[in-house]
């Protein structure tokens, strides 16, 4: 059980890379944020307390336990703190996995230090509904309900991707650069469960 107990707004950033946990704290104090470092999970279980609210950014290749079971068992002991994933080396499935796990968003490295802190901030006050579990025959009213999950990006990236356009027009119409509309949108897809294939789903949704 952690013996420290956290005011509201924490954020917990858990890399074994002193390098990216600086970056990371200093990013989050540059806005005010109070921040704890953790080189693993560990340590993390042993200073923070299972009730702290806020934010875990969380990379996803630590020694000893990592990847998704990570994000499975902070989810479950920490239900008070959103994950955000990092990690160097990721692919969809990973992606994938981890959202359904509990995290709420995940980023490739090296990351946009602005994209993460929005993010970061995004998390810590948002109520984040459960994910549906059952991946066939899901309804409408389903699919709204995880829409509602996505941050405000993913939201008009999927949007301008149900209308039709590919991920260079959206970059460009949105002003953002291709690999941010590539994240956006394979995050979404990821939260929602469905695939490229599925671009009719994303259209019904926002009609």
């Amino acid at each position: 059980m952690g013996s420290e107990l956290c005011d509201d707004g924490v954020v917990v950033v858990v890399d074994d890379d002193v390098a990216v946990r600086n970056e990371v704290r200093s990013l989050c104090e540059s806005v005010g944020l109070v921040v704890l470092s953790h080189a693993n999970l560990g340590s993390l279980e042993r200073g923070v307390h299972h009730s702290t609210r806020g934010c875990v950014v969380l990379d996803m290749r630590l020694p000893g336990l990592s990847g998704v079971p990570a994000v499975q068992r902070l989810s479950r002991l920490y239900p008070n703190l959103a994950i955000i994933g990092i990690s160097e080396f990721v692919d969809a499935r990973t992606v994938m996995r981890s959202l359904r796990a509990g995290a709420v968003d995940f980023f490739d490295k090296p990351f946009s230090t602005n994209e993460l802190l929005e993010s970061i901030q995004l998390a810590m006050q948002c109520q984040l509904a459960p994910p549906v579990r059952d991946p066939g025959g899901r309804s409408e009213t389903e699919f709204r309900r995880l829409l509602k999950t996505l941050t405000r990006r993913q939201r008009d990236v999927l949007a301008q991707y149900g209308a039709g356009a590919d991920e260079r027009e959206i970059a460009r119409r949105l002003g953002l650069h291709l690999r941010t509309v590539q994240r956006h949108l394979r995050n979404a897809l990821a939260v929602l469960e469905i695939s490229r294939d599925d671009r009719d789903v994303v259209r019904r949704l926002h009609q």
